[in-house]
């Protein structure tokens, strides 16, 4: 015998990605235990997110995002290499961030909107629009 459990019930986690949605403010957490998605996404669809193999293992995913970033407002998120999101990170709409640095890239206390960073491996950080 099978137990049916109605979609509302959970949504699954295959991926670092899955996860990065379910720990997101786009994700709410009934008291039943029930979840929905909330903000655009109900309109336009569960974001597209792409994290690289950075994020491949729960190790990983769990040390370079401790603060799930607002993503109420996304459409898609693309990143390579490694990117450490802190506290106060929203992006919206089109996002892109690339990190060729061995250091890393950290963000915090910052909005990115439909654009795309480049951290170069000096270090030094460009951003361009995401016209999508």
């Amino acid at each position: 015998a099978s137990v049916v459990v109605p979609r509302r019930r959970f949504l699954p986690v295959k991926t670092t990605a899955d996860l990065f949605i379910l720990r997101s403010d786009l994700v709410r957490k009934n008291p039943d235990g029930s979840v929905e998605i909330v903000g655009t996404a109900v309109q336009n669809g569960i974001p597209r997110i792409n994290l690289g193999p950075a994020y491949d293992t729960i190790d990983r995913f769990t040390a370079l995002i401790p603060s799930v970033p607002s993503i109420l407002n996304l459409r898609s998120l693309f990143i390579t290499g490694e990117v450490r999101f802190g506290t106060g990170v929203r992006l919206d709409g089109r996002v892109e961030i690339h990190s060729a640095s061995t250091e890393g890239l950290d963000l915090s206390d910052t909005v990115l909107s439909d654009c795309i960073l480049n951290q170069h491996p000096d270090g030094t950080i460009t951003q361009t629009p995401n016209y999508g």
